[in-house]
């Protein structure tokens, strides 16, 4: 068996702790201009981070059944999600094959998982520069976007593909140097600093750090949509890689345990959002300094407790059903 690397547990539970936070924030950026920030901060790394780190772990043993086990987890949440809808908002809506919430990464992980096994025998690197080009070119394509997940998959496959091709010794090796953990820490700082105090000119960026916008949504990117695409692909492993070079490889108490959890929160945080808002916690907290302070330590104690073991349950055993068979 591999021997389990520190760091990258470590880095995903920073991940997905910016994952809920993101997705708490998201209801009060309208009233707090530093939220929008912070949002656009987060936006421009974390969901291609963690697909990044999937793609390093990538194996083509058992494809099959990791798969359907991604499906099974995506329609689960699916299901969750609109019944949480039905039960707070009194609205029924569920789409079967497409999806602007947080089902996509469940699939988009299925179509990563699968493409890649499928390309097995081609170059890995040679399909990381033809995928990052049909990126950069992919969003004139306005009939991409949320059904069957394209725009996502074809954005941020090449993300899985870099990982890949990443060396996890070598890469462990170079980000662990003292001097590059604190050029790594100046940068991340400084891109944050910058998210935060110059929104009014980046946010526009964040229809391409979400990945699921066509060049349509702003008339700026008519001309320039896939120099812009590449500048956003550059900041996410830039900013990746810093966040490498800052975090340690070596156990943390709770953190690193958790980080092996990070699905089992995907999976359940929302219905709490869902909760939450529907009795407007979250406009009853937006109008003040204190409010959105309580507002963002609600989403970082919920990160923890839902990275606890009892919150396992139904994703540990969707896995366990599909771990099992032959390909």
């Amino acid at each position: 068996m591999e021997k389990r690397i520190f760091l990258f547990d470590n880095l995903k539970f920073f991940l997905i702790l910016t994952v809920v936070i993101g997705h708490f924030i998201d209801y009060i950026t309208k009233s707090s201009h530093m939220m929008s920030g912070l949002f656009l901060f987060i936006y421009s790394f974390h969901m291609p981070f963690f697909i990044y780190l999937a793609g390093l772990f990538h194996s083509n043993h058992n494809i099959k059944n990791r798969c359907v086990s991604f499906i099974a987890i995506g329609f689960s949440m699916k299901i969750l999600f609109a019944l949480c809808r039905m039960i707070f908002f009194h609205k029924a809506s569920f789409s079967l094959l497409s999806d602007s919430g947080l089902p996509w990464f469940m699939f988009a992980m299925a179509m990563f998982t699968a493409v890649s096994y499928f390309l097995r025998d081609f170059n890995t690197f040679t399909l990381f520069i033809l995928f990052t080009l049909l990126a950069c070119f992919a969003g004139y394509d306005e009939s991409l976007g949320n059904f069957l997940y394209l725009s996502r998959f074809i954005v941020f496959y090449p993300f899985y593909l870099l990982g890949q091709i990443t060396n996890k010794e070598k890469i462990l090796f170079i980000t662990q140097r003292p001097v590059l953990k604190i050029i790594g820490a100046i940068c991340i700082i400084g891109w944050g600093i910058l998210c935060m105090t110059q929104t009014g000119h980046l946010i526009f960026l964040l229809a391409l750090f979400t990945g699921k916008h066509s060049f349509a949504s702003n008339e700026i990117f008519a001309f320039y949509g896939p120099i812009y695409r590449a500048l956003c692909m550059a900041i996410t492993i830039i900013a990746g890689f810093c966040l490498m070079c800052i975090f340690p490889n070596k156990k943390l108490p709770f953190i690193t345990k958790a980080g092996s959890r990070t699905l089992q929160v995907f999976f359940w945080h929302y219905p709490f959002i869902y909760f939450l808002t529907g009795i407007h916690a979250d406009k009853l907290l937006a109008d003040s300094a204190p409010g959105k302070v309580i507002w963002l330590l609600t989403s970082i104690l919920l990160t923890l407790l839902l990275s606890t073991r009892i919150f396992a349950f139904p994703v540990k055993g969707i896995q366990k059903s599909f771990s099992s068979g032959k390909n």
